[in-house]
């Protein structure tokens, strides 16, 4: 035996679904308003043939949420003065889940209190159905693995064949790979020799030009230093600019490094070229 809150204005007569099935022993309480006040003639049928007793609540105003609020407070009051345990609020809404789940936590009058809610009063049979599907799909999970083919004897043979072929070709290229990189690293011996050999030989000819070019002036002797100075006399050249003048010209090693030096020595190319067409006669 149970209590049906019915939220018609939400479930229309889609939730009375079930209500044929119900006994003396049930009591259906039905939430109404002028937004949905009509009944089919089929359900009158059902109703009409079902033994639960009957309730009729019209809700006067319809305000945002009114009914619910009417029917939270009248399950209220059916807890304690009913005698009922069984409670199944018929609605789609989700809000009256904090109903549900309320009343399920409380203890009240040495009894436990259960509630539910679901969309109409008939226990849907959408379980059994998925439980159903599921199982069928099982079967025919099961019934396709059991009907695939075993290998034959030919095919697993076979098979061995391919996978021994496999690593045989295997086994052939890694000698190949290792047999050509031993190569490799035999060459390399000879041809880091040959570098060595030629780096040697660019060494030795450079030591060679090394000694062949003519050495460079140590110091100058006094006759030399006074040939200079007569030469540049007429250019009007500071006392610091004749110690340049001698120092350059103990270090050159021909008359073109000379006049390079003497160019890059006074920072100043016309300088440079005058003091050198005056002593390049000087440089044997």
């Amino acid at each position: 035996m149970a209590v049906y809150l019915i939220d018609y204005e939400n479930v229309h007569y889609a939730g009375w679904e079930g209500i044929e099935h119900l006994t003396k022993e049930d009591e259906v309480i039905l939430f109404y308003s002028e937004n949905a006040s009509t009944i089919p003639m089929d359900l009158h049928i059902k109703v009409a043939t079902s033994g639960a007793r009957l309730r009729y609540i019209h809700v006067e105003k319809t305000g945002k949420n009114y009914l619910d609020f009417q029917l939270s407070a009248l399950s209220g009051y059916l807890v304690a003065e009913s005698g009922q345990e069984e409670f199944v609020v018929v609605s789609k809404d989700t809000g009256f889940n904090a109903i549900v789940d309320f009343w399920n936590q409380q203890d009240f009058l040495d009894k436990k209190i259960h509630f539910a809610r679901r969309e109409q009063i008939a226990l849907t049979s959408s379980k059994k159905a998925v439980a159903k599907k599921a199982g069928s799909k099982q079967t025919v999970k099961q019934t396709t693995k059991k009907a695939e083919p075993k290998q034959t004897v030919k095919q697993t043979t076979k098979k061995a064949e391919t996978k021994a072929t496999a690593k045989k070709t295997d086994t052939k290229q890694a000698a190949k790979t290792k047999a050509e990189k031993t190569k490799v690293e035999k060459e390399e011996p000879k041809t880091n020799t040959s570098k060595d050999n030629n780096t040697k030989q660019k060494l030795a000819e450079k030591i060679k030009a090394e000694v062949k070019k003519p050495a460079v002036k140590k110091t100058l002797s006094a006759q030399e230093k006074s040939e200079i100075r007569e030469a540049v006399s007429g250019l009007k050249l500071a006392p610091s600019d004749y110690t340049k003048i001698y120092r350059i010209f103990r270090e050159s090693e021909d008359k073109q490094v000379y006049n390079t030096a003497l160019v890059k020595g006074f920072k100043n190319q016309d300088k440079g070229n005058e003091i050198y067409k005056a002593t390049r006669k000087l440089m044997k």
